[in-house]
């Protein structure tokens, strides 16, 4: 493919006509095909690249989406790359052809596994990368489900099941299916990075051994367009879940994805409505704050996944918001759900360097107005009311002892608040910041415990 890229973008840039003609059809086009279609060009991609190879080498338009593709840009980088050659004048282009491909060779390797039983194609393909580096778990996982079978069979399967699921979830892939077997299984997993990449392929294929590949790329199918929801933010088409969803992904609570997941599947064949599922959310929302509160968590990675062997439980209960809540208080100490007494003796942290700060305050300002604020807005700041660095008039504000009250509650949760345009704030005395939260915060949090205060 890369040497082909080269070779459209040595075409498209050289100014030699003939030369021109003798790529295109020496190299890229297959004279004896009829139309523009599929047998003209010589190369074949995977489907997600195809489209935007095919008119590439047949110099057709290209969309803003085509655009996107790695061949594109590789194609691209090319064409940048020989421009500068025709700059500099050091080479002649067309000896890039002669000279450059001089130099290849195709290695081919015939594999006969009726008569050899060691020459598997799946462990040869395994253990063999041209690109120098780990497979992906994707890569294994999609081989082993492929490999073997007829060719339209191959075809069929791709189209109809694994392109789905990786255009739902592009570069997400290998991630997506620990969180499903984690889901299936009810037990912890290896993080999906190239170091756990073989043991975890090794997992997959003892747990799912003598599957149907089809069944199971059938449901890893539908698995992965709820995983979409969840990670990237596609809609279920239920606003109240998505929003959930979204608190979830702000928080980072990637520790619980697989528990949404099996979640998300009961909701999706029907056995939870959808207020029952937003309610189980929520609880999950509110345990991982608690947890994120008083620095809990570290063994969330293990204990999380073992909460969907409970699922069952909680959707059989009448009450699915309070059978969720019984369970987590049933948890160990280090997964105990953080009580209200809890919260209050460890809330004097330093709050200015917790990560969901912001997320926090504008919960607090979406309970006084319904209006969550945009988390993205560069604008919306956090800001110390007492401000980290004293002059005069706060010295004398605090007392004597202005220095170890500044230190103990500078970054204090009760010292900060979310405003707009903080820099416009600084260490202005209390007074002037008073004014400015009235007129330009627009936000109720900074105004209703703050502004009636004297000192």
């Amino acid at each position: 493919t890369t040497t082909m890229l080269f070779l459209i973008a040595l075409r498209d840039i050289i100014a030699d006509k003939t030369l021109k003609t003798f790529v295109d059809q020496k190299y890229l086009k297959n004279n004896n095909a009829v139309g523009e279609g599929e047998y003209k060009i010589k190369l074949k991609q995977v489907e997600t690249d195809w489209e935007s190879y095919k008119k590439i080498v047949l110099g057709m338009p290209l969309t803003n989406e085509d655009k996107t593709a790695a061949v594109y840009h590789n194609y691209k980088f090319f064409c940048d790359e020989l421009r500068k050659i025709i700059d500099r004048k050091d080479i002649e282009l067309k000896d890039l052809i002669e000279k450059g491909l001089a130099k290849f060779s195709i290695v081919t390797i015939q594999l006969e596994p009726d008569k050899n039983k060691w020459e598997n194609p799946q462990e040869i393909f395994e253990s063999m990368n041209s690109l120098g580096k780990p497979l992906s778990l994707a890569d294994l996982i999609r081989n082993y489900l492929l490999l073997g079978l007829s060719a339209n069979k191959q075809d069929k399967l791709y189209h109809n099941y694994w392109l789905h699921i990786e255009k739902a979830l592009p570069d997400l892939v290998s991630a997506f299916i620990r969180d499903y077997m984690q889901c299936e299984f009810a037990k912890p997993y290896p993080k999906a990075v190239e170091a756990n990449y073989k043991e975890l392929y090794a997992k997959f294929k003892e747990l799912f051994a003598g599957r149907n590949s089809e069944e199971l790329l059938k449901s890893l199918m539908e698995y992965s367009s709820l995983y979409a929801c969840i990670t990237l933010g596609q809609t279920t088409s239920e606003p109240k879940i998505d929003r959930k969803l979204k608190d979830i992904r702000t928080i980072g609570a990637s520790t619980s994805y697989s528990f949404i997941l099996g979640i998300l599947k009961k909701w999706s064949t029907g056995e939870l409505n959808s207020a029952d599922t937003v309610a189980i959310l929520d609880v999950l929302e509110i345990y991982v704050l608690r947890h994120r509160l008083i620095k809990l968590g570290s063994a969330e990675n293990k204990a999380m996944p073992l909460w969907n062997s409970q699922i069952p439980q909680i959707i059989s209960s009448a009450d699915k918001k309070t059978a969720c809540y019984r369970f987590i208080a049933g948890l160990d100490v280090a997964m105990r759900m953080p009580n209200d007494a809890e919260l209050k003796k460890n809330i004097n942290r330093d709050f200015y360097g917790f990560k969901q700060l912001k997320f926090l305050f504008a919960l607090m300002e979406e309970k006084i107005t319904k209006v969550f604020p945009d988390l993205t807005d560069k604008n919306l700041q956090v800001e110390h009311i007492m401000p980290q660095t004293l002059n005069e008039e706060w010295k004398k504000m605090l007392g004597d002892d202005y220095e170890s009250v500044h230190n103990e509650y500078l970054h204090s949760i009760g010292n900060l608040t979310l405003i707009y345009y903080n820099q416009e704030l600084g260490n202005e005395e209390f007074s002037k910041k008073k004014e400015i939260y009235i007129n330009n915060s627009a936000l109720q949090i900074s105004q209703r415990e703050i502004t009636d205060k004297d000192v």
